[in-house]
């Protein structure tokens, strides 16, 4: 007993010390790190390569980063494979919903994880759809955002192609972006500047 005890709490502690950390990042980096971003519907997951990973089929309805096309009535269905275990950065999509789903092409096929830009489509703020649907993340590319409101990364002298968060950071990912005017990138609203009450 006292041996299960203590494999159990190796185990454990193991499954702490691998957990997935994610630096945080706004939209618009999500956006245009990612080599897709889609709205879909997840449709049926199956586990494979003996449960370490799960096949998600998605029936995709708007893509943001490729052709820009929303598929309406046409079915077109997409395999997206994540890690089963939330450890390993996998991520978890409800059967049914609309979400928001980004990653990286392997060889032809798709992939995310924990750290991609995954959210419930209803979860979108007002701005986060201007953003998506006119393309205001994609043509914003060449410009760059750091957060330096967490420990995570150091916070850089700011140039002409970076937009840097310092405070209110829900402000500046729910309601702002980062876009070239003339030559030098600013954020599209000076609202965020404003000190929280």
């Amino acid at each position: 007993m006292r041996t299960l005890i203590i494999y159990v709490i190796f185990v454990a502690f193991i499954a702490e010390s691998n957990a997935c950390t994610c630096p945080p990042q706004h939209p618009q980096e999500h956006f245009c790190k990612s080599q897709f971003v889609v709205q879909a519907r997840v449709i049926s997951q199956r586990t494979v390569n003996n449960g370490l990973d799960i096949v998600y089929t998605v029936q995709i309805i708007q893509d943001f980063k490729s052709d820009r096309r929303r598929y309406g009535q046409q079915t077109t269905m997409r395999t997206i494979k994540t890690s089963s275990s939330s450890a390993a950065c996998g991520s978890y999509f409800k059967i049914n919903k609309e979400y928001i789903i980004s990653g990286f092409n392997n060889q032809g096929k798709w992939e995310t994880n924990l750290c991609a830009w995954n959210t419930e489509t209803s979860l979108l703020t007002e701005y986060q759809r201007r953003a998506l649907n006119f393309g205001i993340y994609q043509n914003s590319c060449t410009c760059k955002i750091f957060d330096c409101t967490s420990d995570v990364i150091d916070c850089p002298a700011v140039k002409g192609n970076e937009c840097v968060i310092r405070t209110n950071p829900s402000c500046y990912y729910d309601d702002n972006s980062c876009g070239r005017v003339n030559s030098k990138c600013m954020w599209a609203s000076p609202s965020c500047d404003v000190p929280q009450q």
